[in-house]
């Protein structure tokens, strides 16, 4: 899997550092503190793209950081268990970022 990640020059990051969270809800979480996107910009000047795993890590990076210029945006379906669309479905949607 690795391999396959640094072969496509795809990185994973989550958009908070740490929280507290009361179960494995989004919803829940509480304490946030993002992590530290504006180093992530400067050791890695030529990202143009940030998928979101979600809604949520979505609305956590724009309250935090904005819109950035020259970065595209994706909001993909969460791939949550808790997020009921099949997987086909959800597939066929993350797919659409990889064009």
């Amino acid at each position: 899997k690795i391999k396959l990640l640094q072969t496509n020059k795809i990185g994973i990051w989550d958009v908070l550092e740490n929280c507290e969270r009361k179960g494995s809800l989004d919803i829940h979480i509480k304490n946030h503190k993002p992590n530290d996107f504006e180093s992530l910009f400067n050791q890695f000047p030529n990202i143009k793209k940030i998928i979101f795993n979600g809604k949520e890590s979505h609305r956590y990076f724009i309250k935090n950081f904005g819109q950035i210029k020259g970065i595209t945006y994706y909001v993909m379906p969460s791939t949550s268990p808790a997020n009921t669309m099949s997987f086909e479905n959800k597939l066929k949607i993350w797919s659409t970022c990889f064009e």
